[in-house]
């Protein structure tokens, strides 16, 4: 029960953060950082919904996977960014 309910937390909160940091590029005039925050949240809720879908069952897998590693990709894009702009 425990990693079902901190996956449904996970879940929960991770499509918001993204789209939220979408939104807080936006205000600072990164409009491709935005916009690939945004398609993340996009493939992100894509994998999701699909897991919930009951004819999809046997691609659940499938669909958990595109979601975690749609995350997984986007903070490693992110952070590239961020250390290519320190320097």
């Amino acid at each position: 029960n425990m990693h079902n309910n901190f996956g449904l937390i996970y879940y929960l909160i991770i499509p918001l953060g993204l789209f939220v940091l979408g939104i807080g590029l936006i205000t600072e005039a990164m409009i491709i950082k935005a916009s690939i925050s945004f398609s993340a949240t996009s493939i992100f809720l894509l994998g999701f919904f699909m897991m919930l879908n009951p004819s999809q069952t046997d691609l659940l897998g499938l669909w958990q996977r595109l979601a975690d590693y749609t995350v997984f990709v986007f903070l490693i894009f992110m952070s590239l960014f961020v250390k290519s702009e320190s320097r």
